[in-house]
This record gives C-alpha cells, sequence and structure tokens, in this order.
C-alpha cells in the first residue's frame, strides 16, 4: 500500500491557559479559562495537512500515546478529521501532556510529561515505511523519542532508500548531543530548525555563520526560522534570508507545526520525491514553497491554539496582501 504523506513524532495533549495578567504567588489562585487539545507535532501536522486542502486521505500520523481517556482523545481526533491513524497504544501507560503557562507581557512556561513518547520504538516506524511507502516521510522532535533517537540514523537512511522525500524538523535533545542528526543528514533532503536549535548545533551565535555552518552537513534544503524576523534558507548552498509577514500575534504555539505542514503540502503536490526534481534549478519554485510555508506559520499565530489559525482560504490571502512586500525585501547572499 503507497501512503503520501507519514507524519511522525510526538503525540502530546496541549493544556494551554488564557493569559494571565500576572505570575500567581505561592497559595494564589485565579479563574481563567484552561483549553485542552490534542497535539504534538506528529497530531499538528497531519491536522494541519487537511486544513491546507491535503486529502486527509493521503495523510497518516503516526505516534504513541497511552491507554488512558486521553489516547482515546488522538484516535477520536483523527477519525473525525479522516486521518489514516498508526497509533502505538501502550497498556498501562500515560499518554505524554503538556501544560503551558501564560502570563501576559512574558514569555511561555512549559511544563512537560513525556509519557508514552518515550516508549515508542524505531521498530513501529521502521515497519510503517515498509507497509505504508510514503512519498514524503517526515520526522518531527525525535529529541523527546529517546528510542527512536538511538536508531535515527537508520530510520532515515530507511525512508530514503524505500524513496521517500525526507523531512526533519528538529528539537535540542535531552543530552544536548547531536551525533544521531548528524549521522543522519546524508539521508535528509530538508532539515527545519529555530535559532535557538541552530545556536545549539553549530555553536554560532551569529544566523547567518549557523547557516554556512549547517551547509557543511549537505543537506540540499535547509531552514531556519528567526521568528518574527523571518527566515534564513539555503538550497543548495545559496543562501535567502526572508522577511517574515505581519500579523497580529495571539499565540504562538503550533507556529512551526504549520510552516512544516505548509512546506509538505507544497512539496507533496507532484510525484517527484526528491527536491532537486522539485526544484530543480527553478529560484521561483523554490519562493513559492518557502513563503507559502512562511505564511502558514505566520497564520497559525492569529488565533489560539495549534490549529485554529490554519486554514488555506486565510494563508491564500495572506499572500495576496503580503507577497509582493515580502519577495522585495528577499535578498540572496
Amino acid at each position: 500500500m503507497e501512503q503520501k504523506i507519514l507524519c511522525t513524532g510526538t503525540l502530546i495533549v496541549d493544556i494551554i491557559n488564557d493569559p494571565v495578567a500576572e505570575a500567581l504567588g505561592p497559595n494564589e489562585g485565579i479563574n481563567t479559562s484552561i483549553g485542552v487539545y490534542a497535539g504534538g507535532n506528529a497530531f499538528n501536522v497531519s491536522a494541519d495537512l487537511t486544513r491546507l486542502g491535503v486529502p486527509a486521505a493521503d495523510v497518516t500520523c503516526l505516534g504513541a500515546c497511552g491507554s488512558d481517556f486521553l489516547g482515546d482523545m488522538f484516535v477520536d481526533e483523527l477519525g473525525k478529521l479522516g486521518i489514516r491513524k498508526e497509533i502505538c497504544r501502550i497498556v498501562g501507560a500515560f499518554t505524554a501532556k503538556i501544560f503551558i503557562l501564560k502570563v501576559k507581557a512574558e514569555k511561555p512556561r512549559y511544563y512537560l510529561d513525556e509519557g508514552v513518547n518515550a516508549l515508542l520504538t524505531p521498530e513501529f516506524i521502521s515497519a510503517c515505511i515498509e507497509n505504508l511507502r510514503p512519498a514524503v516521510f517526515y520526522s518531527g522532535e525525535a529529541g523527546h523519542l529517546p528510542l527512536v533517537l538511538k536508531d535515527f540514523p537508520a530510520l532515515i537512511r530507511k525512508a530514503k532508500r524505500a524513496g521517500c522525500l525526507t523531512i526533519v524538523d528538529t528539537v535540542i535533545p535531552p543530552s544536548g548531543s547531536w551525533e544521531f542528526l548528524f549521522k543522519a543528514a546524508s539521508f535528509i533532503d530538508c532539515l527545519k530548525c529555530n535559532q535557538y536549535e541552530a545556536r545549539s548545533l553549530t555553536g554560532r551565535t551569529d544566523m547567518n555563520a549557523a547557516l554556512a555552518a549547517l551547509e557543511e552537513l549537505r543537506i540540499p534544503l535547509t531552514v531556519i526560522s528567526l521568528a518574527q524576523s523571518g527566515l534564513l534558507v539555503s538550497y543548495n548552498n545559496v543562501r535567502y534570508k526572508i522577511p517574515a509577514f505581519k500579523v497580529e500575534n495571539i499565540d504562538s504555539v503550533g507556529a512551526g507545526d504549520a510552516f512544516m505542514a505548509g512546506m509538505i503540502a507544497q512539496l507533496s503536490r507532484g510525484e517527484r520525491r526528491s527536491l532537486r526534481a522539485q526544484f530543480g534549478g527553478s529560484k521561483e519554485w523554490l519562493l513559492e514553497t518557502i513563503l507559502f510555508a512562511s505564511a502558514c506559520g505566520a497564520q497559525a499565530v492569529t488565533a489560539r491554539g495549534c490549529l485554529a489559525g490554519v486554514e488555506k482560504a486565510a494563508v491564500l490571502n495572506l499572500l495576496r496582501e503580503q507577497e509582493k512586500r515580502v519577495r522585495a525585501g528577499i535578498e540572496s547572499f
């Protein structure tokens, strides 16, 4: 059986409060709205893809959850969306959850219980690659999947040799060691990281220098997200600095996943399974893909929660309004 897109990574229940005026002291309490959402990058990217117009039947979400009611939430939500499920449910274990504490004018605080994400095995993912033979293999947050991390290079190699376009979204691993990524680099088509991960990966504080260092991995397409400052992109060692779309930032949680979904949606439109076949020497096709993904990430922050702001019509409208300005600000070097 062939499947177009396989999204692998974390499944995490997001517990998020509406921002409060100030952090509470000991024995203090406050009444505020608290939302509970299915999340984690595997779920978010899968769901965002369908919101961007990719047929749900073309998307498979792979991850681990417990036998608890929170695990039932993922099964139910994916079922409602019509997304294919490859869920490793572990009896007697608890689904991962994160409490995101928001205080106005402050950066969010994150309290993570990694739950069964720590038990997702590379063998489970490998079997799905063999069975589904996806055109696109997306791996997110492997740094939070300790068993997967140990066999990460072999998994990426297997996906590449199975003919997949391999797309990796990073997260800083608890150990701080990136050896798993360095060993897998020759089988990765696209690498995306944020500025903190780029600094950890390369030891460079200047992001232009970090991008130059990442080019030494010889990954065809590398993207560094600079949040509101835009993107740095390297494709075949040609570098671009791309301005950000300007939107009201209501909730930045999930913006990176929306960016990845936008990129995957663009790259999965054809049957070509390599970036060189997709882009060739076309700067225009590359920029069209990156700008669409950037607009998806920007649109994600305009509503609360990871998914609410991501709608294809809204993304296309943002592009109509701002693409000319963004393109005018692109620098190549």
